[in-house]
C-alpha cells in the first residue's frame, strides 16, 4: 500500500513539475543534455545562433535555439548570419566579406544579417552594394 501511495505522489509531483515548466510542446524534455553529435563537444549550452541553423542543433536545444531566434531580421534569416567559412573553397567569411561580395546570391543569403546594413540606397537598386568585386 505504501509503495502505491508513493507512487502516485511521485507521478503527482512530476506531472506538476512538467506542467508548470515553461517548454513547447515540441520541447518536452528541454535541451539534450551533453554532447549534440558523436564527433564534436559541442553542446546546447555551448551554441551560437546560427548552429541552430542546422536542424538537428535546432531539434536537440529546442529551448536554447527559440531564444536565439531574431524574427525582426526576416523569416529566412532567422539565427542571423552563418559562422565559418561561406564557400569551402575559399576563406571568406561574413565576418570578412565587403559590401561587393554580396552580390552573390550566396553570400547574400548567408550573411543575411550583415549584407542588408552594407546597402546603399544612395548607389541606386542596380548598384546596392558599391562597385563590383572582382571576382565577379
Amino acid at each position: 500500500m505504501h509503495y502505491c501511495y508513493y507512487t502516485l505522489i511521485s507521478v503527482l509531483l512530476m506531472y506538476y513539475h512538467v506542467h508548470t515548466l515553461s517548454i513547447t510542446d515540441n520541447c518536452p524534455l528541454g535541451d539534450r543534455k551533453g554532447s549534440i553529435f558523436s564527433n564534436s563537444d559541442l553542446t546546447c549550452d555551448t551554441v551560437v545562433a546560427s548552429d541552430c541553423y542546422d536542424t538537428t542543433v535546432e531539434a536537440e536545444c529546442c529551448e536554447t535555439c527559440p531564444s536565439l531566434q531574431r524574427p525582426e531580421l526576416g523569416a529566412s534569416c532567422l539565427y542571423g548570419d552563418i559562422s565559418g567559412l561561406i564557400f569551402t573553397n575559399s576563406e571568406l567569411t561574413c565576418a570578412t566579406a565587403t559590401a561587393s561580395y554580396c552580390y552573390d546570391s550566396t553570400v547574400e543569403e548567408k550573411c543575411c544579417e550583415k549584407c542588408p546594413t552594407l546597402q546603399n540606397a544612395a548607389f541606386g537598386s542596380d548598384c546596392l552594394y558599391g562597385d563590383k568585386h572582382s571576382a565577379w
